[in-house]
C-alpha cells in the first residue's frame, strides 16, 4: 500500500512539473498586413547641403494608433536592398511624431549612391514586419538644380578690437555666407557712390569660397558716402546680391592738399618709412596721383632709377618719373601754394629728367629745368647719381 502511495505522488509531481514548463504563445493584436503598413510614407524630400551631401526627409502618416504589442518601430536605410534589421550598415532615421503624423530624417548622404528605405515593426511575438521598400537616388543635375548662395551678417568689416576698417581711401565689407550646390563664377562687392548702383564698379574676391568673406573695396574718395552689396554672379549670368550697407570714408588728416600714407597703405619704399611721404591727388578726370617725399634725406636710395612698381593695399602700380608738363605742374604749386611749399621744400635751379624720350634719338630722354623753363637731352642712364627731383616725384596713373 504504501509502494502504491509512493507512486501516485511521483506521478502527480511529474505531472505537475510537465504543466509548469510549457510556453505561453503570444498572439499578435492585429493581421499581418496591419503591422506591414503601419508605417505609411507619403512623401520623400532631398535638400543639398553646403558640404555637398545631402539631406534627406520623409513625412507620413501612422494608418492607426499604435497597438500595445509593439516593442520597437524605425524607418531603415542602407545602400543595399532588402534591408534585414540586423544588418550591421543600416541607418535608423529619427523620427518625430505628431499625433498620427510624422517627420523622419537622416543627413549627410552621398549624393552619388542609391539608398533603400524601408519601414520596420517588431511586435512582443517576436515576430519583424516590414513595409514595402523604396528606392531612392538624387538626380545627376542635384548641383545645379539646387544652388543657391546666402549673404548674412553683412556689415562693415572690423579689426580685432572692434574697430571698423574705414578710413580716407578704403572700406573693409564682411559677411557670412553660404554656398550650395552650383558654385558661382564670380563673387565680390558691388560698390557706388550712387544708391541705385549706378556707374558701379567691383572688386572681385579671389579667395577660396568658405563660410564667411571679407573685402576691401579701395582707391576710394575721402569724405564720401559709397554704398556697398556683395554679388554672386552664376556662368549663366544669374546675379545674388545681398543687402546693401553704407559708410562714408573718413577725411584724411591733410596739409594743404597732401594725404599722408601710412604703413598699412605704403609699406615703405626704397627704404623710407611712410612718414616720409605724402600723396598729392589731382584731376580727378585725369586719375593722377603724385608721390613726394618731403625735403632731401641725403638717403642713397635710389629714385633715379625710374619707374618702379608700388605696393598700394595689396596692387600693384607703376610709378613713373614725371613728364614735362607734370613738373611745370609741380613748380606751380611750389610757387603758389603755401602747403606745398612747407611740404615740399627742396628745389633748385637745375635739370631734372623726366620721362619724356628724344624724339629724335631714342636712346636720350629730356631734362627739364622748371625754374628756367629748359630742357636739354641726355642719356636715359644717368652718368652720376645726383639728386635730382625725379628723386621725391613719382606719378601714379591709377
Amino acid at each position: 500500500m504504501k509502494n502504491l502511495l509512493n507512486l501516485a505522488y511521483l506521478l502527480i509531481l511529474a505531472l505537475f512539473f510537465s504543466c509548469s514548463t510549457d510556453e505561453v504563445k503570444i498572439v499578435d493584436e492585429l493581421p499581418e498586413q496591419d503591422y506591414e503598413s503601419l508605417i505609411q510614407v507619403d512623401d520623400i524630400d532631398y535638400a543639398l547641403t553646403s558640404i555637398n551631401t545631402v539631406n534627406l526627409t520623409v513625412t507620413g502618416t501612422f494608418s492607426q494608433n499604435k497597438p500595445n504589442d509593439i516593442v520597437r518601430y524605425a524607418i531603415l536605410l542602407n545602400e543595399k536592398s532588402n534591408i534585414d534589421v540586423n544588418a550591421d550598415d543600416n541607418q535608423s532615421l529619427t523620427i518625430n511624431e505628431n499625433g498620427l503624423d510624422y517627420t523622419a530624417t537622416v543627413n549627410h548622404l552621398d549624393k552619388s549612391k542609391t539608398y533603400y528605405l524601408r519601414t520596420y515593426v517588431l511586435t512582443l511575438s517576436g515576430t519583424d514586419y516590414y513595409g514595402e521598400e523604396e528606392v531612392i537616388s538624387f538626380p545627376s543635375t542635384i548641383e545645379e538644380d539646387q544652388r543657391s548662395v546666402t549673404f548674412s551678417n553683412v556689415a562693415i568689416g572690423e579689426d580685432g578690437n572692434g574697430i571698423k576698417w574705414t578710413d580716407y581711401v578704403r572700406i573693409a565689407i564682411s559677411a557670412s555666407t553660404e554656398f550650395i550646390g552650383e558654385r558661382p563664377a564670380e563673387v565680390g562687392v558691388e560698390y557706388s557712390i550712387n544708391k541705385d548702383f549706378s556707374s558701379s564698379m567691383k572688386t572681385i574676391n579671389t579667395d577660396a569660397l568658405g563660410a564667411s568673406l571679407f573685402m576691401f573695396i579701395i582707391q576710394l574718395s575721402p569724405g564720401t558716402k559709397y554704398y556697398a552689396r556683395i554679388y554672386a554672379e552664376y556662368a549663366d549670368g544669374e546675379v545674388i546680391n545681398s543687402e546693401v550697407i553704407e559708410e562714408t570714408t573718413t577725411v584724411p588728416p591733410r596739409v594743404g592738399l597732401f594725404y599722408p600714407l601710412t604703413v598699412s597703405e605704403f609699406g615703405g619704399l626704397g627704404g623710407y618709412t611712410s612718414s616720409s611721404f605724402v600723396i598729392y591727388k589731382i584731376d580727378e578726370l585725369n586719375k593722377k596721383i603724385y608721390l613726394i617725399l618731403k625735403g632731401n634725406t641725403g638717403s642713397t636710395q635710389d629714385w633715379v632709377a625710374g619707374d618702379l612698381q608700388i605696393g598700394i593695399f595689396g596692387k600693384s602700380y607703376e610709378a613713373r618719373r614725371p613728364t614735362v608738363a607734370e613738373l611745370q605742374y609741380v613748380h606751380q604749386l611750389w610757387s603758389t601754394d603755401i602747403y606745398f611749399a612747407s611740404a615740399f621744400s627742396t628745389f633748385s635751379d637745375e635739370y631734372y629728367r623726366t620721362s619724356d624720350v628724344d624724339p629724335n634719338n631714342s636712346a636720350n630722354i629730356k631734362e627739364y629745368n622748371p625754374i628756367t623753363g629748359t630742357e636739354r637731352f641726355a642719356p636715359k642712364v644717368p652718368s652720376s647719381a645726383k639728386l635730382h627731383l625725379e628723386r621725391y616725384v613719382k606719378v601714379i596713373s591709377y
